[in-house]
């Protein structure tokens, strides 16, 4: 079975990633904390960087090529490696994310929110992230997860969180790149996803020669952890490929 590169969502961590590890049991996976949120002051990280980040992991873990699977800012990440280190890339997923750039609105939102976490931390924020983060099913009916992400939330670092919103703020369109891609392809989305909607998760798989489309009910933009049995089910069909 390939290697697979997971590259998590903003604004969290690995951790994210702990029911498709346990999944995979004894395939080799890498989990990189992305940008700042290894622990190390960086400023405002480029997902070029980012990416950068990620080909340099794979190669001091001796991976040449590997299936890479990224959700939110994850997604950006592995759609700026395929851009960069196409060779590296031997299948892609992409989760509850977008290939074009913010609007001028969104880029500002990230900066008032990067603002705030630098002034009085990103706990001051998690209340009205869990609920665009999580689906109304899960909000519902799993307070228990919806405060574990809370948490992980609250101890983002800082600098982290600023320096990754004012990084995707800037980051590139990359909608002219998707017909290029031919690796399989799979695009993932939480059916009450409200961030990227899977009106956007539809429109990009149909721009990517080949790729399959996932919708997963009962879940929101992080469905990895919402409904991982569904989410797993669409890594493994991709696996097959």
């Amino acid at each position: 079975m390939s290697d697979i590169v997971l590259l998590h969502a903003f604004p969290l961590s690995p951790e994210m990633w702990r029911e498709q590890v346990r999944h995979l049991g004894g395939t080799r996976v890498l989990t990189p904390a992305l940008g700042g949120f290894a622990g190390l002051p960086r400023g405002t990280v480029t997902m070029t960087d980012m990416a950068e980040d990620v080909a340099a992991a794979m190669s001091a873990a001796g991976v040449e090529r590997a299936t890479v699977a990224g959700v939110s800012m994850g997604g950006y990440v592995a759609l700026e490696l395929v851009a960069r280190h196409p060779a590296r890339v031997a299948r892609l997923l992409l989760a509850d994310t977008r290939p074009g750039a913010d609007s001028a609105e969104t880029a500002q939102g990230r900066e008032e929110q990067a603002a705030r976490a630098l002034a009085d931390g990103p706990s001051a924020l998690a209340d009205e992230l869990v609920v665009k983060l999580l689906g109304t099913t899960t909000l519902r009916e799993r307070p228990d997860l919806a405060a574990e992400v809370k948490g992980w939330i609250g101890v983002a670092p800082r600098d982290a969180f600023a320096g990754a919103q004012r990084g995707m703020a800037a980051r590139r369109d990359r909608s002219a790149l998707l017909p290029t891609i031919t690796v399989p392809t799979a695009v993932v989305v939480g059916a009450e996803d409200v961030i990227t909607p899977p009106d956007v998760a539809r429109a990009m798989a149909a721009a990517i020669p080949g790729a399959t489309l996932h919708v997963i009910d009962r879940a929101g933009h992080l469905a990895n952890l919402e409904a991982p049995e569904a989410w797993n089910a669409a890594l493994d069909a991709l696996l097959q490929r």
